[in-house]
Order: structure tokens, then C-alpha cells, then sequence
């Protein structure tokens, strides 16, 4: 059985006061913070009743970025480099995010701060590959920038990103 958009709204308000949010609200289904200084939304999508917890990870290297964007589609792969949840590109803005759904009926305060923690991780870690892939290709050009985002991808145990 869904429970909607008041079980939504009353998991946000404990959330935040269990992780002590001031004044979070939950306007229009979504509800905006930061947290260690990441800006991080939570959206509540009513007709499939979940969670989505979103993180920014930043602007394209460049607008022609033919590396950096490919090679989040790789890391998207079976969920490879992201641990399950997917990159993407904001559509309006152009800039790069890491979000992940989660079934509202399987939350609750703790479990909900536990997987914000997870996105803020992951956001963290995609702005220091994004940061590093920067700073590689400004300082050592396109190749260099490349071999950064082979051995992101391509780094951890087996093949896959430990965040």
C-alpha cells in the first residue's frame, strides 16, 4: 500500500530533527539541505512512491567535455563506479549529479539519514574524481585526464569504486 505524500512529509520531518535540521520543508515534494557542506534534495516521486536523495557533483570540465561524461556512462555500467546509484547530467543547468530511489515504504528516519550519508559519500568522491580529472587535464593535458577516469572507474576491489 503506498504511503504517499503525508508518510512522505512526516519521514522528512524526523529525519531532520534526528539529525538536527532546522526548518527543513517539504514544498512541492522535495526537500533541500546541506550537509557538510553539499547541497543535497531529497524528492518524493507519488507515483512510483519513493525517495530520491540527490547530490551535485559539478560542471562539466569543459562544454566540449568528450571524457568526463562518456565516463560516467561507463560508471553507470551495472552500477560499477556508483554503488547503485546512477550519474547523470542536469538537463538545465549542465550540471553533474549522483542520485539514487529508494522505496518509501522501506524508510524511516535512521535508515533515510543512513542513505543520505551514502549519496554525500558518493557526491564526495565524484567531485574529487571530477576536481582531479580538472587539474590533470589543464596541467597535462587530455591523456593524462584519461588515464584519471580509467583508474576512477577501474579502481577498489574488483573493479568497482569503494565509497
Amino acid at each position: 500500500m503506498p504511503i504517499g505524500v503525508s508518510g512522505y512529509n512526516e519521514l522528512i520531518e524526523s529525519f531532520a530533527a534526528s539529525i538536527g535540521l532546522d526548518g527543513v520543508e517539504t514544498e512541492g515534494g522535495a526537500a533541500a539541505f546541506e550537509i557538510d557542506g553539499m547541497k543535497v534534495d531529497i524528492f518524493h516521486d507519488d507515483s512510483a512512491d519513493t525517495v530520491m536523495i540527490y547530490g551535485e557533483i559539478g560542471q562539466p570540465p569543459s562544454e566540449d567535455d568528450r571524457s568526463f561524461g562518456p565516463a560516467m556512462l561507463k560508471a553507470n555500467h551495472l552500477f560499477g563506479g556508483t554503488g547503485g546509484a546512477t550519474l547523470c547530467q542536469d538537463p538545465e543547468t549542465g550540471e553533474y549529479a549522483i542520485f539514487q530511489a529508494f522505496p518509501l515504504a522501506g524508510l524511516d528516519a535512521e535508515s533515510l539519514a543512513a542513505q543520505v550519508a551514502r549519496i554525500v559519500d558518493k557526491t564526495e568522491h565524484w567531485r574529487n574524481i571530477l576536481n582531479a580529472f580538472q587539474t590533470a587535464e589543464r596541467e597535462k593535458g587530455a591523456a593524462a585526464a584519461e588515464e584519471v577516469l580509467l583508474d576512477a572507474i577501474h579502481g577498489g576491489a574488483g573493479g568497482f569504486i569503494q565509497v
